[in-house]
């Protein structure tokens, strides 16, 4: 019979000693892969807004959505000054090209605007910010 007889750890094999060879441990090179795949794989398609409102009354209602309406965010009561934000997920929209859509309630009033664009079914910017103002509305993409 073949008798197999751990070796005992050296000195070089624990990368203790000078620019001698190093080894990882196995279950540690398994969970620094697991790691890293999970950190760097964000598999969430669509696109973050945020909401500034910069007039001198609230948003009742703020209602974003792709150009399919497939997929749909709803955001109420911002307040003079402050912000809120929301992550329209586009998974689940039709893989073609479009624009979004923006239906924004304040002081009784309704705007509607079409706005942006997206290429089949995925954002070319990974947030958008929103400035709505007494008399306009500015959009500010963001690729980070």
């Amino acid at each position: 019979p073949l008798l197999i007889s751990p070796k005992p750890a050296t000195a070089y094999a624990r990368g203790v000693v000078g620019n001698g060879p190093r080894t990882m441990d196995p279950m540690k090179q398994i969970l620094t892969i697991l790691i890293l795949s999970l950190v760097s794989c964000d598999n969430r398609n669509g696109v973050e807004f945020i909401v500034h409102n910069e007039s001198q009354g609230t948003i009742d209602s703020v209602r974003i959505s792709t150009g399919d309406k497939k997929s749909t965010i709803k955001l109420f009561d911002i307040q003079k000054g402050l912000t809120k934000e929301d992550f329209l997920d586009m998974r689940d929209i039709l893989k073609i090209d479009g624009h979004y859509l923006i239906e924004i309630t304040a002081s009784g009033q309704t705007r509607t605007n079409d706005f942006g664009y997206y290429t089949n079914g995925f954002s070319l910017d990974k947030g958008i910010d929103i400035y709505f103002m007494a008399d306009t509305i500015i959009y500010k993409y963001r690729d980070n």
